[in-house]
């Protein structure tokens, strides 16, 4: 789902079945509308040198929740995306997370509860 191509169906299908399988139910039955809005939404985008030069995925979709404008004829595509796009490519930040966590939790502060640990966390990384 990078949208340097238009998706094949089938490889959405997948994922949603892997999706319903595992808990994750969001997705209702007129996602193949969805996807049809999806690809003739990139049958034109494709053809321009602008879009070619876009390397980020994340830039693309952005682009297509920005320029579409019926919220119906996407709100499944945006469910899908928000759970991918949640998942890391990598495993950077949570070695930073550790990072932060040893440097709180020294041999001098041992006896910090996780729930403390756990608050002090949240601190560093979202403010």
């Amino acid at each position: 789902m990078t949208l340097s191509e238009t998706p094949k169906w089938e490889k959405i299908e997948n994922t949603i079945l892997y999706l319903n399988n595992n808990g994750v139910e969001t997705l209702s039955d007129n996602i193949f509308e969805q996807y049809m809005y999806l690809k003739n939404f990139l049958e034109v985008k494709l053809a321009s040198e602008e879009w070619k030069s876009i390397n980020s995925v994340e830039e693309k979709w952005i682009i297509f929740f920005k320029e579409t404008e019926n919220h119906e004829r996407k709100c499944q595509l945006l469910k899908l995306c928000e759970y991918l796009f949640a998942i890391p490519a990598h495993n950077a930040t949570m070695e930073r997370v550790f990072s932060l966590m040893s440097a709180q939790w020294t041999d001098e502060r041992n006896r910090l509860l996780p729930e403390t640990m756990e608050s002090i966390l949240q601190c560093q990384v979202n403010y």
